[in-house]
């Protein structure tokens, strides 16, 4: 997908970007690159990692981005490279199925660790430069539908991505006087990695195949598609944006029209 830009609404910025080797945090870092941002990433993909670097001329940290030790190095690499920092974006992602009598506990320790403890991580990590670097500055956190509505067989994302929307409104409380702003965004349905491991998840679970879940989700949007990477990251550098200046502790929904029809993952039961 093709956006054109005519804007630098991010010129003498720096950005720290986690999940950033695909999907979401792969297209919002080249996005904010094109409007002028100076970029750190991270992420566990070496390969997808080093794409994404080439195109947009970051810094890159391999690593695991549910740690603090790796946050705390990349927030570090920032300083070292740029002498600041004014945006976050945690894009770290991580799901799997079940409902909460039978979700594996291990899977689901690693969902709330990697979407929700890698998010308070990376924040604390970054709000201290934040606040050093004398621009206020901008989090946004990446939550899902999943947090604002019900969904059959979801326990552990559902319960991670509703945790992100508490933690966003705690950290705009704690630092609006610092002029940092922090808030979320709830995608639906986007092509990603993440997206198509739980297509195939629960076409295990229904016996559907993949195609036919996708088709279930989607058939009673509004908008009747899924999103493309492109059209969420455009809504994150917005909220990341001198433009979004008044809104902080908010929750953006970006999902087709899902929430205004009550579409769930229950449609594919």
């Amino acid at each position: 997908m093709t956006i054109e830009l005519t804007t630098q609404r991010f010129a003498g910025k720096v950005a720290l970007v986690t999940g950033a080797a695909s999907g979401i945090g792969a297209a919002t870092a080249r996005r904010l690159f094109a409007e002028g941002a100076q970029l750190v990433l991270v992420d566990l993909d070496p390969v997808g990692l080093d794409t994404v670097r080439e195109e947009t001329k970051a810094e890159v940290i391999v690593g695991d981005a549910a740690e603090g030790a790796t946050l705390e190095q990349a927030v570090a690499l920032a300083k070292s490279a740029y002498g600041r920092l004014d945006v976050l974006v945690t894009a770290a992602g991580f799901e799997t199925v079940g409902g909460a009598e039978h979700v594996d506990f291990d899977a689901w320790r690693k969902v709330l660790s990697i979407n929700l403890d890698g998010a308070l991580l990376a924040a604390r990590a970054a709000l201290p430069l934040m606040r050093e670097s004398g621009g206020g500055g901008a989090i946004v956190l990446l939550s899902s539908i999943g947090g604002l509505v019900g969904s059959a067989q979801n326990a552990a994302y559902a319960t991670a991505k509703a945790g992100l929307l508490g933690l966003n409104r705690s950290i705009a409380i704690d630092n609006g006087p610092h002029g940092i702003r922090c808030n979320a965004i709830a995608p639906g349905l986007c092509h990603s990695k993440l997206t198509e491991r739980m297509f195939g998840a629960f076409a295990g679970i229904t016996g559907l195949s993949s195609e036919e879940v996708q088709s279930r989700l989607t058939k009673p949007l509004p908008l009747g598609r899924i999103a493309q990477p492109e059209e969420i990251a455009g809504i994150i550098a917005f909220l990341a944006s001198h433009e979004a200046s008044f809104i902080t502790g908010a929750v953006l929904a970006a999902d087709g029209g899902a929430t205004a029809v009550e579409v769930s993952l229950a449609n594919i039961f």
